[in-house]
């Protein structure tokens, strides 16, 4: 990778648009090239980090275990927050492809903040607009999900109040069959009175375990009949 076509991507990335032509050129002759196999991993979430990479070529996601959180390529860049401390990285950034970006470290940005106090002014401030924007953008994605929950959460009410409400039905009409069936066996059993006018000191010991009885019971007076033949 050429020195010029450094400069010339220098030139197009956000923060260092506008800085002036010798002292950008002199900033990308002390920058370096590194490249990335397909999958690799570039920044690990938790690590420490010092360092901003610019994508020269290829495609990058950052992420957060398997939540992607943005796809990028050429032109754009990551890590950009680490020139300002030594927090640990809030995210991971692996190659989607083969890669090759420019690393910009902490003591070059640092350096440049001291012999430019103007130019970094610009970049603090255009790294202050992009968190701000970043913050917003997270705020808005989680205001978005709160309402999709909250939308799933009333759709699954709705659908258990109906699941409920038909539940309901059908347990009355098994409950009213069930109960036009007892309806149907008690006229068929015999009177309690019936049988205690044959037998006085009988009982009968009738306990459904549910509303109808599986079984019941019967009783019938027989008469004894003599014929005589002439």
């Amino acid at each position: 990778m050429s020195q010029q076509s450094i400069f010339d991507l220098l030139n197009r990335v956000e923060i260092f648009a506008g800085i002036p032509v010798e002292l950008l050129q002199a900033f990308a002759d002390r920058l370096k090239i590194a490249t990335f196999k397909a999958d690799t991993t570039i920044i690990q979430k938790g690590d420490q980090g010092d360092s901003m990479f610019v994508i020269a070529g290829g495609k990058v996601k950052i992420h957060d275990g398997d939540h992607v959180v943005a796809i990028t390529e050429a032109g754009n860049f990551f890590g950009e927050f680490s020139l300002l401390d030594a927090g640990t990285r809030s995210m991971s950034v692996t190659a989607i492809t083969d890669i090759t970006v420019l690393t910009i470290t902490r003591e070059l940005f640092y350096d440049l903040l001291q012999s430019q106090p103007e130019v970094a002014k610009k970049i603090i401030s255009t790294l202050t607009k992009r968190l701000r924007n970043q913050n917003e953008s997270i705020i808005n994605q989680l205001r978005t999900r709160e309402e999709e929950l909250t939308k799933l959460v009333d759709e699954r009410t709705k659908e258990l109040q109906i699941k409920n409400e038909q539940i309901t039905v059908k347990n009355k009409e098994i409950t009213d069959n069930v109960n036009y069936a007892r309806r149907i066996q008690s006229a068929i059993l015999p009177e309690l009175s019936t049988i205690r006018e044959t037998f006085s000191k009988s009982f009968v010991l009738y306990l459904p375990k549910d509303i109808v009885s599986g079984d019941f019971f019967s009783f019938s007076e027989m008469i004894k009949c003599h014929y005589y033949h002439g």
